[in-house]
């Protein structure tokens, strides 16, 4: 039989004086204990997913509850020593690892520099005409082959034609997927925007999908659909911020290929996408 918790002692300090005392910068200033184990100011902060303190109210009042009963929980688990296992030590070096991961992602992005300012962004939006006042939406048929080999590759662009493709494709017994698609020029490449306009009737383009697969494209349509002031201003925004994130998931995916390069004998493949550190 369990036998009932012995009571606990919770002392909250005044939220408001810590946080006005605390100037925004993490520190170890108590804002309140549980049997007599401190939760400090930069707990709290870290409860809430802020770097810097922010105003007192419901928010932090919601991160201390959370907190306190957590750690309520937590030292029931220690008096029924749940914490000395090897269940235990595995989900605190997981749990270790991950929060590590996630701070060198934190780190890595904030090398990547700040948010665009207005300039930089208006900027960007008149060094692309392509994707914003001259943006093109663009009709191809498409073939999409999940497992492109280099010596299929070569014999795909060998072919002038989709049906040759797709002819090349049957004949080998190589799964595909036939499909129709607009591609927008304020997402795409510009030098593949510009190899794409400039196929002849019936040409055909190899392109990656970002998936690990490549499609065939063939045209069959443009129009023009200009972003123009305020709306090019916030695509261009989304845009450069979609390029920095992609930074950062380059310079992780570095990390993981390097090391596996270091690793002794043969290493499992690396997953693809974000799984690669998730």
């Amino acid at each position: 039989m369990i036998r009932n918790s012995a009571p606990r002692s919770i002392v909250l300090l005044p939220l408001l004086l810590l946080f006005a005392c605390n100037n925004g910068e993490p520190s170890g200033q108590v804002v309140a204990t549980v049997d007599g184990e401190e939760i400090t100011s930069a707990e709290l902060q870290l409860e809430m997913g802020q770097s810097g303190g922010g105003q007192p109210g419901s928010a932090q009042q919601a991160a201390l509850q959370r907190l306190i009963t957590r750690k309520l929980l937590v030292k029931e688990a220690e008096r029924r020593k749940l914490d000395d296992t090897p269940k235990a030590n595995a989900a605190r070096s997981r749990a270790r690892e991950l929060a590590l991961v996630q701070l060198l992602q934190s780190d890595l992005d904030s090398k990547a520099g700040s948010a665009p300012t207005e300039m930089e962004v208006d900027r960007y939006v008149t060094q692309h005409p392509e994707r914003f006042t001259q943006r093109q939406l663009i009709s191809v048929d498409r073939l999409i082959v999940s497992n492109a080999t280099a010596g299929l590759l070569e014999s795909i662009k060998a072919r002038q034609t989709l049906p040759d493709v797709e002819a090349l494709l049957t004949a080998g017994n190589i799964p595909f997927v036939r499909s129709a698609a607009l591609l927008d020029s304020l997402s795409l490449d510009p030098e593949i925007v510009s190899k794409i306009t400039k196929m002849g009737p019936g040409g055909i383009l190899v392109l990656p999908t970002g998936t690990g697969a490549v499609q065939v494209v063939k045209l069959t349509a443009i129009r023009s659909a200009p972003v123009d002031n305020d709306d090019a201003r916030n695509a261009a925004l989304q845009v450069m911020l979609r390029a920095r994130s992609e930074n950062v998931r380059a310079a992780m995916a570095k990390i993981i290929a390097d090391g596996r390069r270091h690793m002794p004998g043969r290493a499992a493949p690396a997953p693809s996408g974000s799984s690669l550190w998730r």
